[in-house]
């Protein structure tokens, strides 16, 4: 088989997998986001300090504003990819203004942050079923918040 033959073949090839693997990427990544935001979750539980519950949920909030605002001052990103940033950026604000009572909203007491977090993940979970995230800005964004989570 000549060279440009191969070379053809692989190429082939390659285009017929790329939708499996950016499929099995994606997956891979939301995977760790809600790996993430359980451990969150069982990092409230294990906390008894009603205050430093507090923290911990606020600190997730903003390592996902921080990311968000990294994504948004990049170009590479389409309209359609900046649009699921600002509804990221959107549910996630909702949320930390539940959690600290601002904008209307009665701040979660502190008999409830242990539900309250579990919703969050909950909340998380069913946003990715319904909101559809490119490969790519859902692998960056993962990426964002385990850099600012270490």
């Amino acid at each position: 088989m000549s060279r440009l033959m191969r070379n053809l073949v692989a190429v082939c090839c390659m285009l017929i997998a790329l939708p499996a693997l950016a499929q099995n990427s994606a997956t891979k990544a939301e995977n760790k986001l809600k790996d993430y935001l359980s451990s969150v979750a069982l990092q409230v539980k294990k906390e008894s300090d009603p205050a430093q519950k507090r923290e911990i949920l606020n600190r997730s909030f903003a390592k996902v504003f921080k990311a968000a605002d990294t994504i948004e001052r990049m170009p590479a990103f389409s309209s359609s990819d900046r649009q699921v940033v600002a509804e990221l950026r959107s549910r996630t604000q909702e949320k930390f203004d539940e959690l600290n009572g601002l904008n209307s909203y009665q701040p979660v007491s502190d008999a409830q942050l242990n539900h309250f977090a579990d919703y969050v993940v909950q909340d998380t979970e069913q946003a990715a079923d319904t909101i559809v995230i490119t490969t790519t800005t859902l692998i960056i964004i993962v990426l964002l918040v385990l850099l600012l989570a270490a």
